[in-house]
């Protein structure tokens, strides 16, 4: 079967406090022009507000079914493991809420 996208970078934000972190990454991949579609995996925990202002920034919006975690595994690496189960993407990049994405080559000048 044929997907219907490449690659997506995908982030998870797990709490209300991991939504400002998850948003600044997404305006950061925004900023340096990605093709790529965005996506995040959003726990039952986070508000429906901030649920909203994420669906503002990315394209793809993925809840976090937490009872299928049946063996107890601690958040972060069910939601690596969550990651593989999403159908249409051939390859999904995880990047932590915690990261930026710079265009580093604007800044870049050459020593003599």
């Amino acid at each position: 079967m044929k997907t219907t996208k490449n690659t997506v970078w995908l982030t998870f934000a797990l709490s209300d406090s991991d939504v400002p972190n998850a948003l600044i990454l997404c305006f950061s991949l925004r900023r340096v022009l990605t093709p790529k579609p965005l996506a995040v995996i959003v726990s039952p925990k986070v508000s429906r507000v901030l649920r909203e202002a994420l669906s503002y920034g990315f394209d793809f919006l993925f809840t976090l079914d937490e009872e299928r975690n049946t063996v107890g595994l601690e958040n972060e690496d069910f939601v690596k493991l969550f990651a593989l189960t999403l159908q249409g993407f051939e390859k999904c990049v995880m990047l932590s809420p915690n990261m930026l994405v710079s265009n580093t080559k604007k800044y870049c000048y050459k020593q003599n």
